[in-house]
């Protein structure tokens, strides 16, 4: 479970900010969106608002960013660059970005970071809490040297060290020997994590090819019935579907290596109850909010078997109000221990004190120079029975646009 995340010097990222999920104490709402962990409360759900342009698709980025340098960082070429986006202004980007994120996993906290530029990872460390108490792994330096908790680790982990690359993560490369708590980082980077995009998730294009997305509903039949369930409740009239999976068969041109193999059409089909019986459709005829529906299955479905952390740009893209608050219901009701939901939206209707605490509700707002910035509701003396949206539209907490009254282009002369 994530408990904390942080991000400096990235796309409009100025300066560092941080999502902190962990509860407000004196707050006693909604304990149900809430989780204990190890000693603590933290929050299930978070909500990000704020006008377009303002860094809530961004910060989310900043995580995804996060989990791919971890997970190719095993991979990567001595000479490859690393996917650096720092804030537009000349002295950003000789600055390094930094990531920093606390979490739990198989019970233990771990606070793990780095720093990077274009060229080379600049400082990393890692420090865990097996028994309660805060221990130091490693903390690698800007002068390429190193720190480690104690002698008897130092040893043990230093002859990792001719083994590293300027651009490769220390963790990743303890993580190859099969050391312990570099092995918990990089695995709970691979697990732990599901992003859904703005524009991404409409899947039923035809034709369709060698997307994953569909293999479940023809491998899991507990998955295709959860799919059907969830649209029913959704009132969306579907009560059955069919997925065909067909071999592309290509002639390999032996002077293109990169020719594509072991290619798959998916074929689906959506049954409908009417008044005159039951009626077949193609994927392609059903709407974008079925569709959206369909893809986010497969993630709350996820998120009620195991653990996991499910980011989602745009929520409200071409869903009902009242079925978001159904699905944000939904996984307060219904997903695993330590999973989280997390998302943007400009639906302001969801921004009630029925679904999420003063502490899940966050704001981004931006400056003249084009600096974001994040805070929450409860950063404001807020009553927990208050209108929250009201006072949000009335500009109590910021965080909306400075439209002006009329637009009238002017013509040229």
């Amino acid at each position: 479970m994530i408990l904390s995340f942080s991000v400096e010097n990235f796309k409009s990222f100025q300066n560092k900010e941080t999502i902190d999920f962990e509860c407000f104490s004196a707050f006693k709402e909604n304990q149900k969106s809430t989780e204990d962990v190890l000693n603590s409360k933290y929050n299930k759900t978070i909500a990000m608002f704020g006008p377009n342009a303002t860094g809530k698709t961004s910060f989310i980025d900043a995580i995804k960013m996060m989990w791919n340098i971890v997970n190719g960082s095993a991979n990567v070429n001595p000479d490859a660059p690393l996917p650096f986006s720092p804030f537009f202004s000349k002295e950003c980007q000789s600055k390094a970005t930094d990531f920093q994120i606390t979490f739990t996993y198989k019970g233990i906290k771990y606070r793990y970071g780095f720093s990077y530029n274009k060229k080379e990872i600049v400082s990393e460390f890692l420090f865990v809490s097996p028994k309660g108490r805060e221990i130091q792994i490693f903390e690698r330096k800007p002068d390429h040297s190193f720190d480690y908790g104690s002698e008897a680790s130092g040893k043990e982990l230093m002859q990792f060290q001719k083994f590293l690359i300027t651009n490769r993560l220390f963790v990743s490369t303890l993580s190859l020997w099969n050391q312990p708590y570099a092995l918990n980082v990089v695995s709970f980077f691979k697990e732990s994590f599901n992003f859904e995009m703005a524009n991404q998730r409409f899947l039923f294009s035809s034709p369709v090819t060698t997307d994953p997305f569909y293999d479940p509903l023809i491998t899991e039949p507990e998955y295709k019935q959860f799919l059907i369930s969830l649209l029913n409740c959704a009132d969306i009239n579907i009560c059955d579907l069919e997925v065909k999976k067909t071999k592309i068969e290509f002639t390999i041109d032996p002077k293109n290596q990169n020719s594509p193999i072991n290619q798959y059409n998916y074929s689906v089909l959506f049954c409908h109850d009417t008044s005159d019986g039951k009626k077949w459709l193609p994927a392609w005829s059903e709407s974008s909010g079925t569709n959206t529906l369909i893809y986010i299955s497969r993630l709350f479905y996820l998120s009620f078997k195991k653990e996991i952390s499910i980011f989602i740009d745009e929520f409200d893209n071409s869903l009902h109000p009242d079925i978001q608050r159904f699905l944000i219901q939904t996984f307060i009701n219904n997903s695993h221990s330590g999973s989280q939901l997390v998302f943007t939206t400009h639906n302001t209707s969801l921004m009630t004190n029925d679904l999420f605490r003063r502490d899940q509700i966050y704001f981004f707002d931006k400056n003249y120079d084009g600096v974001s910035s994040i805070y929450k509701l409860s950063d404001f003396k807020v009553r927990k029975n208050s209108a929250f949206e009201k006072d949000y539209l009335m500009g109590r907490y910021g965080a909306v646009p400075m439209i002006v009254d009329y637009f009238k282009d002017k013509p040229h002369e």
